[in-house]
């Protein structure tokens, strides 16, 4: 898309991201201790939700300090979640569970 803004691109893949962890952990049956063993919903809205904030900040603001760190930490976040759900993944294939 032409002139789309970076940081409207990471907070729609941050989202799209945090949305597939949660839908594929929800279809392979996995309990609600697991989301909250690995964190996941300590990190994944809240993830989504920094990263919009700061996609309105850097849209009105571009480069101001503020916009990107709320971004650095939502893609921390959401990094995360990608991670714990691999994990999650890699672990119950190999017989943990």
């Amino acid at each position: 898309m032409k002139g789309t803004h970076p940081a409207t691109i990471a907070a729609v893949a941050g989202t799209v991201a945090v949305a597939a962890v949660f839908a594929l952990l929800v279809s392979r049956q996995r309990s609600l201790e697991v989301f909250y063993g690995l964190f996941l919903f300590h990190n994944g809205p809240p993830g989504v939700v920094l990263l919009w904030m700061g996609r309105l900040v850097l849209l009105h603001r571009p480069g101001h300090r503020a916009g990107r760190t709320l971004m650095a930490m939502g893609l921390v976040s959401v990094a995360h979640v990608l991670v714990a759900g691999w994990a999650d993944l890699a672990l119950v294939a190999i017989g943990f569970d």
